[in-house]
């Protein structure tokens, strides 16, 4: 695929990281977070769940999305969903997880517990949250450095081109018309 006659493969292709140090106090812990591409996996293992369908009279069947079952099926899906992306997003990190198993979604809400129970404090476990979110998402700072990369590419076009960059003083050809 092109985009503006830009071949998209490479570096183009390479999805966002960001990192998160945590100090100790004889060294520090390093986790780096990836951007997910797509939610395709997540989607094909877990099933977004569905309202049951009431019938009202005068108005036909509909779903009861009020439903206390549905809604705590949903908060549920919600929390898989989120711990996914966790657990996804920190794959760079090679965590070894003490309860977590990505072939059992039941575990994949356990990212926090083994991170305290190995001595992260809950501060510390709202700022992988907050790394994971934040390689996730386009922000003001993200789109600024793209369009400052846009501008200094757009620069370094312009040095590399072989036409005249100034204008001419005078003429060869004698007498102006």
């Amino acid at each position: 695929m092109k985009i503006a006659g830009q071949e998209l493969a490479g570096e183009l292709t390479e999805l966002n990281e960001e990192v998160l140090v945590l100090s100790r106090k004889k060294s520090q812990i390093i986790l780096t977070a990836r951007a997910i591409a797509d939610m395709e996996e997540f989607t094909s293992r877990v099933n977004e769940p569905k309202p049951p369908r009431v019938f009202r009279k005068g108005k036909g069947w509909s779903d009861h999305t009020d439903h206390p079952n549905y809604q705590e099926e949903l908060n549920h899906y919600g929390g898989l969903k989120m711990a996914w992306l966790v657990l996804k997003s920190l794959e760079p990190s090679q965590i070894e997880w003490d309860t977590v198993n990505m072939e059992q979604p039941a575990t994949w809400e356990n990212w926090e517990k083994d991170l305290k129970a190995n001595g992260f404090t809950q501060h510390e476990c709202n700022l992988v949250l907050g790394l994971v979110v934040s390689v996730n998402q386009l922000s003001e700072a993200k789109l600024e450095k793209a369009r400052e990369l846009f501008v200094h590419g757009q620069e370094a076009e312009a040095a590399d081109s072989s036409s005249q960059n100034t204008e001419q003083v005078n003429t060869p050809s004698g007498e102006p018309v």
